[in-house]
């Protein structure tokens, strides 16, 4: 058996390792067009374009766009698609220099057997951040049958019932991932009306 200071110490060495370690899922999204400056006909036709990537293959994204006429102050659906990087939009009949676009990302699994590939999203609330550190905190060497063992804990692969450094380290592979991402035009554009 293990020491529990030495299993401890590897904890805390592995934890700090961890906190320093960017994940590609924070940015996500790019907005490409529009992105500000353009000046856009009222009633044409334009190809909304971004770009995204995917971490897990199994990810499908549920794809929002919205626009907003007054920088940002309200938005209006434009709509809901599905895994791609462009929607034609029949721009509508307004006039303003103070518009925006806004993609949101949402993640999700589709056809997975077995949990979703970022595990580590303990509290199940969307991203991997400090909250579901603190629950495998609490779980540390745990086991089934222990006061503060929690099931959803164990995220290695295979599970293993117990809380120990393969759940952190799969933890850590995860760290700050997102299940949902935005962009919103850098600079507003406009849509001028004849």
């Amino acid at each position: 058996m293990k020491s529990p200071t030495k299993s401890v110490l590897k904890m805390l060495f592995l934890s700090i390792f961890f906190l320093i370690i960017f994940d590609d899922h924070l940015d996500a999204i790019e907005l490409l067009f529009p992105n500000g400056g353009e000046t856009l006909i009222a009633e044409g036709v334009y190809t909304i374009v971004w770009k995204y990537t995917h971490k897990y293959e199994e990810e499908l994204f549920n794809i929002d766009i919205d626009y907003s006429i007054d920088n940002g102050q309200t938005w209006e659906n434009i709509a809901t698609t599905w895994d791609t990087n462009w929607y034609q939009w029949q721009v509508p009949s307004v006039d303003s220099n103070q518009c925006l676009i806004r993609v949101h990302l949402f993640a999700w699994c589709a056809f997975v057997v077995g949990p979703c590939p970022w595990v580590a999203d303990i509290d199940w609330d969307g991203d991997v951040d400090f909250d579901d550190y603190t629950l495998l905190a609490s779980a540390w060497l745990s086991e089934p049958g222990d006061d503060n063992y929690y099931s959803f804990c164990d995220i290695s692969n295979p599970k293993d019932n117990i809380i120990n450094e393969l759940d952190l380290m799969k933890f850590t592979d995860q760290w700050l991932f997102r299940s949902y991402s935005s962009a919103t035009s850098d600079k507003t554009f406009t849509i001028f009306q004849f």
